[in-house]
C-alpha cells in the first residue's frame, strides 16, 4: 500500500514536472518570438529614420540650391538694370553730342 501511494505521488509528482517544463518551454518561446518581433520593429524603426535623415539631408541641399540660384538671378537682374541704365545714359550722351555738333556747325556757318 505504501508502495502503490508512494508511487502515485511520484507519478503525480512527474507530470507536475512535465507540465512546469511544457510551460517553461512555452514561455520560452514566447519571449523568444516577442525578441524577434522587438528587433524587427526596431530595424525597421531604425531604416525609417535612417530614410528620413537620408530625405532631410536632400531637402536641405536643394533647398541651398535653389537659394544660390535665386542669388544668381537676382544677380543677373541688377547687371542688366546697370547696362540699361548705361545704354540710356550713352543714348541721352549721343543725342547732346550731335546737338553740341550741330550748335557749332551752325556756328561756324554764321
Amino acid at each position: 500500500r505504501t508502495r502503490a501511494k508512494d508511487s502515485a505521488q511520484e507519478s503525480a509528482l512527474d507530470a507536475r514536472l512535465h507540465r512546469a517544463v511544457e510551460e517553461a518551454e512555452r514561455w520560452k518561446r514566447a519571449a523568444a518570438e516577442a525578441k524577434e518581433a522587438h528587433a524587427a520593429d526596431a530595424a525597421l524603426a531604425r531604416k525609417r529614420l535612417d530614410q528620413a535623415v537620408s530625405e532631410r539631408g536632400r531637402a536641405t541641399k536643394e533647398r541651398n540650391e535653389v537659394l544660390k540660384a535665386f542669388k544668381k538671378q537676382q544677380q543677373v537682374a541688377d547687371l542688366l538694370r546697370r547696362q540699361v541704365m548705361h545704354l540710356q545714359a550713352a543714348k541721352l550722351l549721343q543725342l547732346s553730342e550731335a546737338d553740341l555738333t550741330l550748335a557749332l556747325e551752325q556756328g561756324e556757318r554764321a
